[in-house]
């Protein structure tokens, strides 16, 4: 965890591994290893790292999903190109 926490998810990642093979009942080591995969650009890793969790603890999950997949959306948003902001005063007096 302190490699995820410090950033160094490259580092975290087969540990990581490791310890979710070796405890796949923890949920806790699903969502660890999903957003450092994440983390790294994983996103389909990360999507069937927690597919197989097993159904006791889907809440969490659930929970993991929804954090997965706000994450996702801001990845893509930092990738789109984005357009220059426009001045909504100016368009409110006619002007652009």
């Amino acid at each position: 965890r302190a490699y995820l926490y410090s950033g160094k998810a490259e580092q975290a990642l087969p540990l990581l591994e490791h310890c979710f093979a070796a405890y796949p009942e923890r949920s806790d080591y699903a969502q660890a290893l999903a957003r450092t995969q994440l983390a790294l650009g994983l996103a389909d890793e990360a999507e069937e790292t927690l597919g197989i969790v097993p159904s006791s603890v889907q809440a969490h999950v659930t929970l993991a999903r929804g954090h997965l997949q706000h994450r996702q959306r801001g990845v893509a948003a930092r990738a789109a190109p984005t357009a220059p902001p426009r001045n909504h005063r100016a368009r409110r007096r006619g002007r652009r």
